[in-house]
């Protein structure tokens, strides 16, 4: 197989990762945890900052053609969904975690894990910040930013940081039996 044929294969089946990673999930209030932070992660310290944003956003247009790949479902009107933001982050997520794995080429778990937490503030950024828009403004539910942000990342998040800890040993290891494709 020649290296484009296997940067899309790769690409593509991250993108599959995440979509079936959406499944795997703990319900809460609003935001959901599900295991798409970590194979988000997985997806931009392997393919680097610009295949693993490319999985994400191929992800993204697939759930957004109606194919139900997202957390409750898929559609074109997911974007009025107040989670939706969160599925932004994820390009932002793959991308920042991609140009950070640049940083760790010895492969070390520890580095990979400290490399992530700023992958997931990729991912809450435009999370929090479309959770607000979408409960003040789309869905006019009188909810304080405090109260969101407690529910829209302090809820969520530790679950995040938590399987950030496997999802950096999982990417080492794939990292180091495929070499990173960017």
């Amino acid at each position: 197989m020649n290296a484009r044929a296997l940067t899309i294969t790769r690409t593509a089946l991250f993108a599959a990762l995440i979509s079936i990673s959406a499944y795997l999930r703990i319900p809460t209030p609003t935001v959901p945890l599900t295991l798409q932070s970590a194979a988000v992660l997985i997806a931009g310290y392997v393919l680097g900052p610009k295949y693993g944003p490319i999985a994400t956003i191929m992800y993204t247009l697939v759930g957004l053609a109606g194919i139900p790949v997202f957390a409750y479902g898929g559609g074109p009107a997911y974007v009025l969904s107040p989670t939706f933001g969160y599925i932004l982050g994820f390009t932002l997520c793959a991308w920042i975690t991609g140009l950070l794995a640049r940083l760790n080429p010895r492969g070390s778990v520890l580095k990979a894990f400290l490399i992530m937490l700023p992958g997931l503030i990729g991912i809450y950024l435009p999370g929090i910040a479309w959770l607000v828009i979408a409960m003040h403004w789309m869905a006019a539910v009188p909810t304080s930013v405090i109260m969101l942000f407690k529910i829209g990342v302090l809820l969520p998040l530790p679950g995040n940081i938590i399987t950030a800890v496997p999802a950096a040993a999982v990417a080492v290891a794939v990292r180091k039996r495929i070499s990173p494709t960017e």
